[in-house]
Order: structure tokens, then sequence, then C-alpha cells
């Protein structure tokens, strides 16, 4: 043990020395930047953002500390002053344009930007809604609103429009011509994109006469329920629309000037409208396509305390219901 150890003295003095050597240089040695590499090379969707990381290291490749000014030279985006990069709009490869720099030393990083997927459609809504009543060989344009899951308008929709339950015919634009038959058409209008589609009605009426005919005013003399000669001649020419038009159905509501309580003229407005239901029925129009409210006072058609306006006011309105199909 004593002689390898003896043998070996020499070798050990010259370690010695050149560990001494090495630690002498090590000690005259100040570390430099001397790169920059910038990371990740990013393959970012428009308007996306992305978090680049800047690492410096020196001659002999040993992390060093780096603080680097962050910049865009190539466009493509913007960067802030924590490497948090944004994605323009503008579609295309960007070679080398995340920067970060520190003194005169940079690094970089290319960035790809790709278009962003168009939005999926999950709801499309047509309008008007309906059932909205449309006169004999007329036309109504209808338009299609189409909605992703977030209700966020879908811009590119361009639906495929078709009759599915009757009514008339309807164009690629959304034109829809009435029919000859009058009825009600649920549901008859279809707007479409791939899977997905949205549908309103609607009421053909017999001509727009017939519309007219039915939306024409009864009125009254004051505190009156009685019906005039003029307002006979109306309800007849209602019961001519009746039988032109055998499921149509109507709703007929009361309406007061605002002299006498509320609760007094809920109850005139009702008895107006009764006495036109009843001179209906006397025509032969069945009960049961007739329905009642009064609404008193509380539905003015014209303001002001004059007798014109308040004339207006006492009156019977009409609302169509429904037309279904001819028999």
């Amino acid at each position: 043990m004593t002689h390898f150890i003896k043998n070996r003295t020499p070798t050990l003095f010259a370690t010695i020395a050149v560990v001494g050597v090495l630690a002498a240089a090590c000690a005259g040695y100040t570390a430099k930047l001397a790169t920059i590499s910038v990371r990740p090379d990013a393959n970012l969707t428009a308007n996306s953002s992305q978090q680049f990381v800047a690492e410096g290291r020196d001659e002999r490749g040993s992390l060093f500390a780096i603080t680097p000014a962050w910049s865009v030279v190539a466009s493509g985006g913007t960067i802030d002053g924590y490497g948090l990069f944004t994605a323009g709009s503008t579609v295309g490869t960007f070679p080398n344009t995340v920067t970060a720099t520190d003194g005169s030393v940079s690094g970089n990083a290319s960035v790809t930007v790709t278009p962003l997927p168009s939005p999926l459609l999950a709801t499309i809504t047509v309008s008007p809604a309906g059932p909205d009543t449309i006169p004999a060989t007329t036309t109504r344009q209808f338009l299609a609103d189409g909605r992703d899951a977030y209700g966020n308008r879908i811009a590119w929709l361009s639906p495929n429009w078709s009759v599915v339950a009757g009514g008339g015919t309807i164009n690629g634009a959304g034109l829809f011509t009435a029919g000859t038959v009058p009825g009600i058409y649920t549901s008859t209008i279809k707007a479409s994109s791939g899977n997905v589609a949205g549908y309103a009605s609607v009421t053909v009426a017999s001509s727009a006469a017939s519309l007219a005919t039915m939306r024409e005013l009864v009125h009254f003399a004051y505190d009156q329920s009685d019906l005039t000669a003029e307002s006979r001649e109306a309800l007849d020419g209602k019961v001519n629309v009746f039988r032109a038009n055998p499921a149509m159905r109507i709703l007929i509501v009361g309406h007061t000037d605002d002299r006498g309580t509320g609760a007094y003229n809920l109850a005139l407005g009702t008895r107006r409208a009764e006495v036109v239901r009843d001179y209906l029925v006397a025509q032969g129009v069945a009960s049961s396509r007739i329905e009642l409210e009064t609404r008193g006072e509380t539905q003015p058609m014209a303001s002001g305390n004059s007798e014109g306006a308040m004339a207006q006011n006492r009156r019977d309105a009409f609302l169509i219901l429904l037309a279904s199909d001819s028999k």
C-alpha cells in the first residue's frame, strides 16, 4: 500500500498543477451575452395569442440572465413588453418576425397565421314569423337570420328557400307568392342550410279586398251598443268573406271612449262585441268562428277630448285568427 502511494506522487502533483492553472484562468473570465433564442415558432389562428419566451446564453453556452425588449419586425401581429403576441387578421407566414433584443444581441421566432374557422350555424330564424296574412296571388319578402351557439350572427348564411306545406311558391331570394286557396299554412316557409332550418307560417286570404273588409271597424254612438244601418252594411260585407273562407275565425274587440268608469267601459265594450257577434250569427256565421274581448277605454285610436276623437274610439275592431283551407 505504501509503495503504491509513493509511485503515484508525481501524477498527483501534475493534476494539482493543472487544476490550479484552470482556476486561475476562470478567475479572469467575464461572461457576456452571446446569443438569444426565442421560442416557439408558432402556428396561430387569426386574432389569437401566443406567449413567447427568450433565453440568453454566453459564449460558453451557459445561461445568461436577460431582460429582453420585444418587437415585431416582419408583421403578422403585435407583441407586448412581456412577450405575449397577438396575431393579426392577415393570413400568411411571417419569418423571424417576433424579436427579443438585449443590447446588441437579438433572437427571432417565426409565426404562421391561419384563417379563423367558420362559425358553426346553430339556428335559423325566418321573419316575418307569421302567421302573416297575405292576399291571394300577392307577394311577401321573407328573411332568414342565422346564429351560432352563442347568439352571434352568421354573416355568410345563404339559405335554401322552399315551401313545405303549401300556400304558394317561393324563389331563391325568399320572395313568397301566395296561391289562390285561402288558408293557414303552418311552418310552410322553410329556410335551410345543411341540417339547420327555420320556418314561418302564412295565412292566405281570398283577396286584398277581403282583408280590408274583415278589418273594417264598426262604430257606435255615445254610451250605446246598438248597430246603425251603416254598421249592418259593413257587417254584411264580412258575412260574404266568411262564406268565401269557411274556416276563417275572427276576434272582435270592443272599445269605448274614456267617459265613465273603467269597469263600466269594460262592460260596455263587451256588449258592443256581443251585438256584432249576434248579428253575424244571425246571418249564418257559426258562433264557434268568433271570439270576443273587451278593452274598454284602455286602447284609444285617437287622443283628445273632442267629439271627433271620442267617436273614433267608440268601436269594434276585428282580428283574423285563422283562415284555413276552403272546403
